[in-house]
C-alpha cells in the first residue's frame, strides 16, 4: 500500500501510461516483483526533512513547492523500482506460461460441464475431430516433455523418478 501511495503521489511515471493503468497493473507486479515494491516503500519517505521544507529565511515553503521537491527527490527511485517490479512480473509470467496453459487445459477437460451427452447430435462429428486433434497434440507434447526430462536427468539437473 505504501508503494502504491508513493506512485499515486508522483502521479506520472515515464513509460507506464496513465495512473489508473499503473494502479490496475500493480497487483500483478506483486506476484514476482514484490521485493522491488517493498524496496520502493522502504526507500521513500512521505515527509521531507524539515530543512527541505523551509526557504533560506527559515520560512515554510508553500505546499505546492514542498510537493514538487518531494516528487523531484523520489521520482527516480519510484520509477526504477516500478520498472524492476514490472520486469520481474513479466519474466516470471513468461517462465510459468507453459505450465499454466497445461493446467488450464486440464481444468477445462475435467470441468463439470464437460458432459458428452450435452453435445448436439449434429456436432458429434466435429467434437470427435477436435478430440482426436487434442489426443494428437497431447501425445506430441508428452513426447517433447519426456525428452526434456530425460535430458535434464542425464545432465544432473533433475533426479530420476518413476513418473516418466
Amino acid at each position: 500500500m505504501q508503494a502504491a501511495y508513493s506512485v499515486i503521489r508522483l502521479r506520472t511515471v515515464p513509460d507506464f501510461g496513465k495512473l489508473h493503468d499503473i494502479m490496475r497493473d500493480l497487483p500483478k507486479y506483486t506476484e514476482h516483483g514484490k521485493a522491488r515494491l517493498l524496496e520502493l516503500a522502504k526507500n521513500t519517505k512521505h515527509d521531507l526533512p524539515l530543512a527541505e521544507t523551509v526557504d533560506d529565511k527559515g520560512e515554510r515553503l508553500p505546499p505546492e513547492a514542498i510537493e514538487e521537491k518531494w516528487k523531484n527527490k523520489y521520482r527516480t527511485e519510484i520509477t526504477r523500482r516500478l520498472v524492476q517490479a514490472r520486469e520481474a512480473s513479466q519474466t516470471g509470467s513468461e517462465k510459468n506460461a507453459p505450465l499454466t496453459l497445461l493446467s488450464d487445459a486440464l481444468k477445462k477437460l475435467t470441468h463439470d460441464n464437460m458432459i458428452v451427452e450435452n453435445i448436439p447430435t449434429d456436432d458429434l462429428t466435429a467434437a470427435l475431430a477436435i478430440a482426436n486433434d487434442l489426443c494428437s497434440e497431447s501425445d506430441k507434447l508428452k513426447t517433447q516433455i519426456y525428452k526434456k526430462v530425460k535430458t535434464a536427468q542425464k545432465v544432473g539437473m533433475l533426479k530420476p523418478s518413476n513418473q516418466a
